[in-house]
């Protein structure tokens, strides 16, 4: 159930996660590779976008259908609205933010990707004033699980306003952290074990003769 309901679908986040580690292996300060990351993420979010408006005018009689947090709830009758396990493809269509559908996913996406690209050339051309952003991306897990600690703690918080308290928090706390610790605490965590679990002896038994 976790990898497709609740509020982090694993199986959507995994998405990005798998985007991340691609362009992880590029070499990023190369400026062919930038402008090729703006070109092709900018054409993946008007894609997706315009299939995603396409598809729900298609399948969906142009109306937007739930997120599909609901829709697999429904599907595997884990709620009061159990339509019996009948599929709709409806559920797929539309681009809605955080939906889930395979639209969303790709304008997501394709629209990290070219913001991406486009702060790398800020970053370079205006580094004094770019360093509290770039402080947040070494501690990205650390401000995400923050974030939903958060969250969890004080559920009320929403809208813009708790928004900008947040982003200002962890921008703050992300300078502050970089200039006296260096790398974040669950970054460092997930260095070390990543090393020990690499430096582990290989077991596979030898094969029989």
């Amino acid at each position: 159930m976790l990898v497709l309901t609740g509020a982090y679908p694993a199986l959507w986040w995994w998405s990005f996660v798998l985007v991340g580690l691609a362009l992880s292996r590029l070499d990023l300060s190369a400026r062919r590779v930038r402008t090729i990351l703006l070109l092709a993420g900018a054409v993946a979010a008007v894609a997706g976008y315009v299939l995603g408006w396409l598809s729900t005018q298609l399948l969906a009689n142009g109306v937007a259908v739930p997120e599909p947090e609901d829709a697999y709830g429904r599907l595997g009758g884990w709620d009061e609205e159990s339509v019996g396990g009948q599929w709709d493809w409806s559920w797929l269509s539309g681009s809605q933010p955080h939906t889930g559908t395979p639209f969303w996913l790709l304008a997501s996406a394709g629209f990290a990707v070219a913001v991406i690209a486009l702060c790398l050339v800020v970053a370079d051309a205006l580094p004094r004033l770019s360093y509290p952003l770039a402080s947040v991306g070494p501690m990205a897990l650390t401000v995400c699980s923050l974030h939903i600690v958060v969250l969890g703690i004080l559920p009320d918080v929403s809208g813009g306003t708790a928004w900008i308290i947040f982003t200002a928090g962890a921008v703050a706390f992300a300078v502050a952290w970089r200039l006296f610790a260096g790398r974040g605490p669950l970054e460092r965590l997930l260095t070390w074990s990543s090393n020990r679990a690499a430096a582990l002896p290989d077991r596979t038994p030898a094969p029989a003769l």
